[in-house]
């Protein structure tokens, strides 16, 4: 498995059998210039444009941008609805957490002002989803800590 980093919001995850994940692609506004990415599955968090830019998108993927439960190729996919913000998506909207499931391992992707709070994890989330959460909740702003 593959993780690479495009510039914001916007990861390409490629599994072991080659699967390819756009996640999150942005539009140029945000001040990163991400050349088209081939891909099989894109999935989109919420409707804003720094994270709805599927242009980006090159080939025929599986659009994922609603919650629930999906399968496509050799990746499991649930989509966990959140709010974008503390007043139960009034002020920014609605927003999508995304687990993916491939190469035996568990990942999450959210957007880092995401509210994920108790009441809207299934109560039979594991300890290892949340783990993933919060871990990638964190790793977005480490360049902003280290690398000013």
């Amino acid at each position: 498995m593959t993780v690479k980093w495009l510039g914001h919001s916007c990861f390409l995850m490629t599994t072991d059998k080659g699967t390819r994940i756009l996640c999150d692609p942005c539009d140029a506004a945000t001040g990163y210039e991400i050349a088209p990415q081939e891909c099989d599955i894109l999935t989109i968090s919420h409707d804003h444009h720094d994270h709805n830019y599927a242009a980006l998108a090159l080939g025929n993927p599986v659009r994922i941008d609603k919650s629930g439960e999906y399968r496509a190729g050799d990746v499991r996919i649930s989509g966990i609805s959140t709010y974008h913000d503390h007043d139960g998506g009034k002020k920014r909207g609605n927003n999508i957490v995304f687990v993916f499931e491939f190469d035996g391992m568990g990942m999450g992707s959210t957007h880092v002002t995401t509210v994920v709070s108790a009441h809207m994890i299934p109560i039979n989330a594991s300890l290892s989803v949340l783990f993933l959460l919060a871990f990638f909740i964190i790793i977005p702003i480490i360049p902003l800590i280290f690398f000013k």
